[in-house]
């Protein structure tokens, strides 16, 4: 994923000075709250980054890292153990509090542990490898950099797999965001949606507003309006009778997690999503790459799932629409049982029933390549 901004991300350093807040809790509470506007994605001088927890992540933990470096740096007290400083256990220490930090944030979303691990796992091994400070920065810049252009690559790859797979003057229905503002700049389901507009296949993209905190509304209809692909914003309610009388062809939604058995976590509604399109013989595509994947859970249920503040519910852009005392129940992700998925779309090529047996293939292909 976006492990780019890990070491290139770009935050207005006056707006941070403002807040109280770590920068960590700051930015990953921003992201955890849904309030990431798109304005607030534009974080990466390679192309617009954000609203997957990856990227943001790793802006943080670079952050973090990078301030207790400087601490070192700057007091006198530490200039003779400055070279040593790569083999301290504080340094090791730092980075794993910062790490179990990021991945509390996001129980549901693998992506964020495969990345952090990722990184994690790189720089302990230069601390017992006895490398400089500067040598474990620029190592892994380097690896964030390397991450992030195979992030682009990925992405292009499912696009052009998924488009295959659609009709001339396609109808596509998506829910949340999975785009550029997710990713590097292409995206996985709008990655599909892209690719299959640059073919000039594409005739009408529907965007669910995906309630509570409007991602599709904020986010997707924004996106798509910037690159000029036709899209028409829709109520999640709404769904269900677009199917029927808008001639969709296929819908398509990104993913944060996939069981070994097909069961794929996304934004809540995406279930009820897929429960019409099955009704409607619409096909119900899942776009995402391998590291989507959680091979160590046999089924979704296993899937923890993030639950988010009432407020969310109660207000609508601080508005208050329920009553305060009102009980509310704000899941932010739900579980699309594998029976309902017609393919995952992926940069292996697309995944199709049955997953048991399918997806095993590719975790052999997977450990064949490591």
């Amino acid at each position: 994923m976006l492990t780019y901004v890990f070491w290139f991300g770009i935050i207005n350093k006056s707006s941070r000075e403002t807040h109280k807040t770590t920068t960590t809790e700051y930015v990953m509470e921003r992201y955890r709250s849904g309030h990431n506007e798109a304005v607030l994605k534009t974080v990466c001088p390679q192309g617009r980054v954000g609203s997957n927890p990856t990227p943001c992540a790793f802006f943080c933990l670079k952050t973090d890292v990078q301030k207790k470096i400087k601490k070192f740096l700057t007091n006198e007290k530490h200039f003779d153990r400055i070279n040593k400083l790569s083999q301290d256990r504080e340094l090791k220490t730092e980075f794993k509090k910062i790490k179990n930090f990021l991945l509390s944030t996001r129980p549901t979303a693998v992506n964020l542990g495969w990345a952090v691990e990722k990184i994690y796992k790189h720089a302990v091994a230069m601390i017992n490898a006895q490398q400089s400070l500067k040598a474990i920065e620029t190592s892994l810049g380097n690896l964030a950099c390397k991450i992030y252009q195979e992030d682009i690559e990925v992405n292009r790859r499912i696009g052009i797999y998924g488009a295959a797979l659609l009709p001339q003057q396609a109808r596509i229905l998506t829910h949340c965001n999975a785009g550029a503002l997710a990713t590097c700049g292409w995206g996985t389901a709008l990655g599909v949606v892209r690719q299959a507009f640059l073919d000039g296949r594409l005739e009408m993209v529907y965007a669910d507003e995906t309630r509570p905190l409007l991602q599709g509304a904020r986010l997707t209809a924004w996106e798509l309006i910037e690159d000029n692909i036709p899209v028409t914003l829709i109520t999640d309610n709404m769904a269900a009778w677009v199917m029927q009388t808008q001639h969709i062809d296929s819908v398509i939604v990104g993913a944060d997690r996939i069981a070994a058995n097909g069961d794929t976590a996304n934004k809540i509604g995406t279930y009820g999503v897929a429960l019409a399109a099955k009704y409607h013989q619409i096909p119900f595509y899942i776009a995402a790459p391998i590291s989507t994947f959680d091979f160590t859970l046999e089924t979704g249920k296993q899937i923890p799932i993030e639950e988010r503040s009432a407020d969310e519910v109660r207000l609508l852009h601080s508005v208050v629409t329920a009553p305060q005392q009102v009980n509310v129940f704000n899941p932010a992700f739900d579980v699309t049982p594998g029976e309902l998925i017609t393919g995952i779309i992926t940069e292996y090529g697309v995944i199709s029933a049955p997953y048991i047996e399918n997806i095993k293939k590719l975790q052999k292909i997977l450990q064949e390549e490591d």
